[in-house]
């Protein structure tokens, strides 16, 4: 593999599938798909933000997310947004493993796994269990399958045992 190829980036993804499943339908049922999973408008059956499982009022900006503000500002980790998007994004603690996995710090392994330990770890598997049960789109629920054998080879590999903590979400129904 040549550097800079989506595999040299990650490594498991199994293109193939990838491509087979945009073969299934036109790309404007994936953009809508797309549209109905990560941006709405309106209801989404997996809310992207950690503070809505871990906050037992399912509220985007819950203590959860100020914890991570707090562990954030003591790590220096500022992101500049374009949005007023809550940090507990899932996509962007990703960006901001990413990023902290660049630095040249002695401490840098120490902090992306309190990240993931602390911050992401406890709620990202309902998520992403949401995502891949409601979806309507091949890709989007490959991509959830994927992310989520991605986080469990970290957990295993590194060791990881996630914070405990109740899951709020999805709500229970009182029927």
């Amino acid at each position: 593999l040549q550097a800079g190829t989506i595999n040299s980036v990650l490594p498991d993804v199994n293109l193939k599938k990838w491509q087979a499943t945009l073969n299934v339908t036109p790309l404007d049922e994936l953009k809508y798909a797309w549209q109905s999973a990560f941006i709405g408008p309106g209801y989404l059956s997996a809310p992207p933000w950690g503070s809505v499982y871990l906050d037992p009022e399912n509220v985007v900006f819950g203590t959860s997310l100020l914890d991570l503000r707090e562990f954030m500002t003591r790590e220096g980790l500022l992101f500049e947004k374009t949005h007023n998007e809550p940090e507990d994004h899932f996509g962007l603690m990703l960006l901001l493993l990413a990023e902290i996995l660049k630095r040249e710090q002695a401490n840098r392994d120490v902090i992306a796994k309190e990240l993931l330990v602390q911050h992401l770890l406890p709620w990202a598997p309902r998520y992403l269990e949401c995502l891949c049960r409601d979806s309507q789109h091949p890709f989007i629920i490959a991509l959830g399958e994927y992310t989520q054998a991605q986080l469990e080879k970290w957990q295993t590999q590194f060791g990881l045992i996630p914070a405990s903590h109740a899951l709020y979400w999805p709500v229970a129904s009182s029927e």
